[in-house]
């Protein structure tokens, strides 16, 4: 689907969210110079039309490095495949932070 991105980049469509990456509470609980920690996940939702979310995609260097041929049929694709399923691809978000005092 996407030729020469490697598929654990973050915007890979193969790239999906593992338990270590809401690990951090362990992480910090370990940590001697921190104590009360806190890990809060955020979910929520963007919605893209074709050409917001193309627009996004050409600004990736993963994208950008690719040759001009490959490009653009990557994006026209991808527009397509977004117009033929409603036209706004809904993309899950999630943020996490991490809050701990300092002792």
């Amino acid at each position: 689907m996407a030729p020469g991105m490697p598929a654990d980049r973050p915007m890979h469509p193969d790239n999906r969210l593992t338990a270590d990456d809401e690990d951090w509470l362990d992480e910090v609980a370990g940590a001697d110079e921190f104590d009360d920690a806190e890990v809060r996940i955020y979910r929520y939702s963007l919605d893209y039309s074709a050409q917001e979310y193309t627009g996004l995609l050409a600004t990736l260097s993963d994208v950008a490095m690719l040759d001009e041929p490959t490009r653009a049929r990557l994006l026209a694709e991808v527009g397509d495949a977004i117009d033929a399923h409603g036209g706004t691809l809904v993309m899950p978000m999630i943020t996490a932070g991490c809050l701990a005092r300092a002792v």
